[in-house]
């Protein structure tokens, strides 16, 4: 009995040293106003950058520097990721295809695209139109969630 009981405090105290690594890494991404590790930049829900590059005396000057087209034209209410170097989009209906563009390259060129195969019949049960409310960071994997169910995919490669 002590030996199972070891056994289950060592495996509990491995969960919690792998969660808390996994909470560290989000909460690093937090402190750096350059990322966007959640879908509204904070725990508080701000979506507010401290930059002071953009201000009300320039603002006006602010212009277009690339965009990228997913091909869908159902509406939008997921806010892209910046973790690292790369952005990160989920489309919605009908698709639900998850992009990684490279920031370090000139005009935001795809780095990987992330195409699940979704039920065409989700259409019929989703609710508020059949939008993706965006992804999440956690533990080095962008996570979305599509019809069909939770997609984690690992952020350099987006294989899941």
């Amino acid at each position: 009995m002590a030996s199972f009981r070891s056994a289950c405090l060592l495996l509990m105290a491995t969960f919690a040293c792998a969660q808390a690594f996994a909470q560290q890494s989000l909460d690093s991404g937090l402190k750096d106003d350059g990322q966007w590790a959640m879908p509204a930049k904070d725990y508080a829900a701000t979506r507010f950058s401290n930059f002071a590059e953009v201000n009300s005396g320039n603002v006006r000057q602010l212009q277009i520097a690339w965009t990228f087209s997913t091909g869908v034209t159902h509406g939008r209410k997921a806010t892209p990721l910046v973790v690292g170097s790369a952005m990160y989009i989920v489309t919605p209906y009908p698709d639900y295809y998850l992009y990684a563009i490279d920031l370090t390259q000139p005009g935001g060129q795809l780095k990987w695209a992330y195409e699940p195969q979704s039920a065409r019949a989700a259409q019929g049960v989703a609710c508020c139109d059949v939008v993706n409310r965006g992804a999440a960071y956690a533990d080095g994997k962008i996570i979305f969630n599509n019809p069909v169910g939770t997609e984690p995919t690992a952020k350099q490669s987006g294989k899941p």
